[in-house]
């Protein structure tokens, strides 16, 4: 009995506080949450990061236990005496759930053999490339599993792919040395390691390309092979830019202007085209100003021209271009023809309009009505209703026979104005077919 007492009074008091119960209802509800992701939660003296952090723990959910750790990071330092045990528990059981991916990366790190011949550089590429990608991934997850608290399997996969890739990376220079560029293989897209190699290829490309006994074919297809490079990676780009250039100039001594041209334009579509062709072309026009034949030059290469006055005096140039006059002459010879037909316009006809029929059938309802209205106005000004009180006119009946006669003559006013507009008759155009001859 007295425990039923107790239970009423506790009752009967939280009526009386109503505010006081609605505060306890709020801290409580805060308790409440998901063993997922939570939503927002608003942490009070009740119900702290670090409790939330421990129902998380409870539920093997370490993962989130890190993400919260790094949300609420203030906090936890704030109060690192008081959970510092409990972040030892989250980051020993974040750690063994990422034991198994650590321990697989290093073993097939350490399984890696190198120097490897190229067939084999695909799958280490991957191997190596997977390697670094659970490390950026582990380190990534919070602050909470660094230094005392990292899993003792990440030192030692941090070590076998930081040596693998000094082996590796230290003998990229030698092997791009004796690379063959033209051979359509791409010695920086295949390597296993992702490294900057554009001062290396640059210098292969310097020592197996001369300028001076100028190949274009093999040029471009260089060009072709590191077409990713020449998009995305300015120094390799410029390296193909440069030798282009002394392509040109080698060109401009030994060949002809259209050998420079298509050389040119060949380097536009491989993307490896110099902003300037370095060759310069006098133009001098025949007759000058005197010509009958006024010529105005439009250059399609950006090369240097300069304009000539004469050709006496030559400058320093690699071409000259002269333009003249040309003898013209034009014949025309019809060799077949044909018949085509044509129609035109030859005059018009006039046929009765339908509209205005209907024009004409509108405008007299509108008539009608009106009349109707006019008799009905007439009507109620005449209705006198009679009572015991007296008598007096029917209002109503007025007011809603000017109503309809308001509407009526609205209507006959559109109806007069349609008529007015229409044309009793239309006239459509006729036409005539023909037949002509024309040069096929």
């Amino acid at each position: 009995m007295r425990s039923d007492r107790a239970r009423t009074g506790s009752t009967s008091g939280t009526r009386r506080h109503p505010a006081l119960a609605a505060a306890l209802a709020t801290l409580l509800g805060a308790c409440v949450t998901n063993d997922g992701p939570p939503p927002v939660i608003g942490y009070n003296p009740l119900y702290s990061q670090a409790d939330h952090m421990k129902r998380l723990v409870a539920a093997g959910n370490f993962g989130e236990a890190v993400a919260l750790h790094g949300r609420e990071l203030a906090f936890f330092d704030g109060n690192a005496d008081k959970t510092s045990a409990l972040l030892d528990d989250v980051a020993k059981g974040f750690n063994v759930q990422w034991e198994p991916r650590v321990a697989e990366a290093t073993a097939a790190c350490a399984a890696v053999a190198w120097p490897a011949p190229r067939e084999s550089w695909t799958g280490i590429k991957a191997t190596v490339s997977g390697c670094r990608s659970v490390l950026r991934e582990y380190d990534a997850s919070n602050a909470l599993t660094r230094g005392t608290r990292e899993a003792a399997g990440v030192a030692g996969l941090r070590q076998v792919a930081e040596d693998l890739s000094r082996r590796i990376g230290a003998d990229a220079a030698p092997l791009m040395s004796a690379e063959d560029l033209a051979s359509g293989r791409n010695f920086i897209s295949e390597y296993p390691l992702e490294m900057p190699l554009a001062p290396a290829f640059a210098a292969r490309l310097a020592r197996s390309y001369d300028a001076a006994r100028p190949d274009e074919a093999r040029l471009f297809r260089i060009a072709s092979a590191y077409a990713p490079q020449v998009r995305d990676d300015a120094a390799v780009r410029q390296a193909l830019v440069d030798a282009v250039s002394a392509t040109l100039r080698t060109r401009a001594k030994s060949g002809s202007l259209r050998d420079v041209a298509a050389t040119y334009r060949q380097a536009l579509q491989h993307g490896v085209a110099p902003a300037r062709i370095p060759v310069t072309a006098g133009v001098y026009v025949v007759g000058g100003s005197a010509s009958p034949f006024p010529a105005t030059i439009a250059p399609d290469l950006p090369l240097e021209w300069k304009p000539l006055s004469g050709l006496a005096t030559i400058p320093d140039v690699d071409f000259v271009v002269a333009l003249g006059p040309a003898s013209l002459g034009v014949e025309r010879k019809v060799a077949d023809q044909a018949k085509v037909a044509s129609r035109f316009v030859s005059g018009s006809r006039s046929t009765p309009n339908p509209a205005y029929a209907s024009a004409v059938a509108e405008f007299t309802r509108a008539q009608q009505q009106v009349a109707s209205a006019n008799a009905q106005q007439i009507s109620a000004a005449t209705d006198i209703r009679c009572t015991m009180y007296g008598c007096q006119p029917n209002y109503a009946g007025q007011i809603v026979a000017a109503i309809f006669a308001g509407v009526a003559a609205s209507n006959l006013e559109a109806a007069r104005k349609k008529l007015t507009a229409t044309p009793p008759r239309s006239r459509s155009p006729s036409s005539r077919t023909t037949a002509s001859t024309r040069p096929r």
